[in-house]
C-alpha cells in the first residue's frame, strides 16, 4: 500500500474535520451574540456547551478485510463501516477490588444511535472519496462541491454524536466532545484507507 497516498488522505481527513468544527464555532458564536441586549451581553448558559468529563475514552477500532472483486464502485459503497469503541483509562479499585493491571484499558461499546451516526458518515465519505480519487472529476467545482459534501457529513456526525449518551466508567453522560472529534477522524482516516486500498486491487 502506498504510504504517500494514506498519509495524504489523512491529512485531508483532519482538514474536514476542522472545517466541520468550525462550523460549529461559528454557530455557537452566533448564538451568543444573538444573546446580547442592549442591556448589555445576557448569555443564556443553556446553550454554553459543558466542560469535558475528567475522564476521555480514547478512540480504537479495525476495518474489515479488504477483499475487492468484481464490480470495485460497488464493493467499495457497499463496504461494511470500521467498527469502532472507546477505551478508558481503568480506574484504581474498579469491580470492588483493586485491577491487576492498571495499564489495561476498559472498552466500552458505542450504543446502536452512534454507530448509525457514524454508518451515515462512512456512505456518504467513501462515496465522496470514490467520486474524487476513483473516478476522477472534471474541474475544481466539482472537487469542491465532493469536499463539502464530507465536511457536511463529518459536521453532522459530530453534532449527532455529542447527544448520544454512553454508558462511561464514571457513570452515564453524553459523548464529549473530544470523543466525537476522534470518532469523526477515526472514520475520515479509514474511508482515506479503503479508498488507497482499492486503487491498488485495480
Amino acid at each position: 500500500m502506498n504510504v504517500r497516498i494514506i498519509r495524504a488522505r489523512e491529512d485531508r481527513a483532519a482538514v474536514y474535520l476542522i472545517v466541520a468544527v468550525a462550523i460549529l464555532a461559528c454557530g455557537a458564536i452566533g448564538m451568543l451574540r444573538g444573546a446580547q441586549t442592549q442591556d448589555g451581553p445576557k448569555v443564556d448558559v443553556r446553550n454554553v456547551p459543558p466542560p469535558g468529563p475528567a475522564s476521555q475514552g480514547k478512540v480504537e477500532g479495525h476495518m474489515p478485510p479488504l477483499t475487492a472483486a468484481g464490480n470495485l464502485k460497488e464493493f467499495l459503497t457497499t463496504h461494511p463501516a470500521p467498527e469502532i469503541w472507546l477505551v478508558f483509562a481503568r480506574p484504581m479499585g474498579w469491580n470492588g477490588g483493586p485491577s491487576n493491571n492498571q495499564t489495561e484499558g476498559l472498552k466500552v461499546e458505542l450504543p446502536a444511535q452512534a454507530i448509525s451516526i457514524l454508518q451515515t458518515q462512512w456512505k456518504a465519505v467513501v462515496a465522496s472519496r470514490y467520486k474524487e480519487d476513483v473516478e476522477g472529476l472534471p474541474d475544481v467545482e466539482s472537487f469542491t462541491r465532493e469536499d463539502a459534501s464530507i465536511a457536511r457529513a463529518s459536521t453532522d456526525a459530530l453534532q449527532g454524536l455529542t447527544k448520544v449518551t454512553i454508558d462511561a466508567p464514571d457513570g452515564k453522560r453524553p459523548i464529549s466532545w473530544r470523543e466525537a472529534e476522534g470518532l469523526v477522524h477515526f472514520v475520515n482516516a479509514k474511508s482515506s484507507e479503503l479508498i488507497a486500498g482499492s486503487k491498488e486491487h485495480k
